[in-house]
């Protein structure tokens, strides 16, 4: 039971460790989020070639998608934020997040991540990629497909979800602008 005794806490060494162990955890979450991505929009955009429907599903997934990438990146960077404020400003040394965190800053201003961009540009451009195949697919014409109504309500959802993507991924690099 906790007495609230500073004894009772645990040693900044190992709430170091654990906040590290945690920010490499959802490090790897990130990167799975972004490569199921990549292979659902394979899969889909594949036999949406020949069934736009499905194709039209993608860009609904790939927003559900970034809304989890988006998560775990927020709270990588308030665990690091909290290691590099509380954590290593208290100890002498070099330490690995006031490190990256100043090499940051001397990076396009501190503004954009190549990790935000690359991954939120896989979430977008593949999103445009199933609605233009979808589309392309849609007609008249002998051969291509003639919307109906559900065509029409996945195209908007698919539209919404790449404002979707678009709100999220700018949520992530407005958090990353200096505070000055």
């Amino acid at each position: 039971m906790d007495s609230g005794h500073p004894m009772d806490f645990p040693s900044r060494e190992v709430e170091y460790e654990a906040l590290r162990a945690e920010i490499i955890k959802r490090i790897d979450l990130r990167q799975q989020l972004a490569a199921i991505a990549l292979t659902a929009a394979a899969a889909l955009l594949a036999v949406g070639v020949e069934y736009p429907r499905v194709a039209l599903i993608y860009p609904i997934i790939a927003a559900a998608l970034v809304a989890g990438w988006a998560q775990n990146d927020v709270r990588i960077s308030d665990l690091a934020e909290y290691i590099r404020t509380h954590l290593e400003k208290e100890a002498a040394g070099p330490w690995w997040e006031n490190h990256v965190h100043a090499k940051r800053g001397m990076q396009l201003g501190g503004m954009f991540r190549r990790t935000v961009l690359s991954h939120g540009s896989v979430f977008f451009f593949t999103q445009l990629a199933a609605l233009a195949i979808a589309l392309s697919q849609f007609g008249t014409r002998e051969g291509q497909h003639v919307p109906q109504t559900l065509d029409w309500a996945l195209v908007a959802l698919g539209a919404a979800s790449v404002v979707v993507v678009l709100v999220e991924v700018r949520r992530v690099i407005v958090r990353r602008l200096p505070k000055d």
